[in-house]
């Protein structure tokens, strides 16, 4: 994770938008190397940081946060961290990281029920875990 961490830079990416890390056991030692990469380097601003099921705690989160506190062009720039399924981190952090006004940081998953449920056209193309396989069609590798 710290290779990748400072690999991510402004320079080599200036039009990243998003980071999908999900359910890559990062853990508190992954979070401190991505809040350390960025505050070195100038990473560029992204719209999204997902970090969903990764074994990770306050530490971990604890440093993002305070990455996203640094008021320099080289910290980290992020609208929207989601960091479903992550046990570790406590109530109090949690408390402590909503309603910031930089970035919004998503605790729990949206709710999905049958009316709001995507559709097997809407994502043509993609995989992804959750989406039920239809009737007569081969689910997407």
């Amino acid at each position: 994770m710290a290779e990748f961490a400072r690999c991510v830079s402004k320079r080599g990416f200036p039009e990243l938008k998003q980071i999908h890390l999900d359910r890559n056991r990062i853990g508190n030692l992954g979070l401190l190397a991505i809040a350390e990469a960025a505050d070195e380097r100038e990473w560029p601003r992204l719209d999204r940081l997902t970090l969903h099921d990764n074994w990770m705690g306050d530490e971990g989160v604890d440093a993002l946060a305070h990455s996203l506190d640094v008021e320099h062009e080289s910290s980290l720039h992020c609208s929207v961290i989601t960091l479903y399924d992550c046990p570790g981190i406590s109530e109090a952090l949690r408390a402590r990281t909503r309603g910031r006004a930089d970035c919004e940081f998503v605790y729990s998953r949206p709710n999905v029920n049958e009316t709001t449920r995507p559709q097997w056209g809407d994502f043509e193309g993609t995989s992804s875990d959750w989406i039920p396989e239809p009737e007569g069609r081969r689910a997407l590798a």
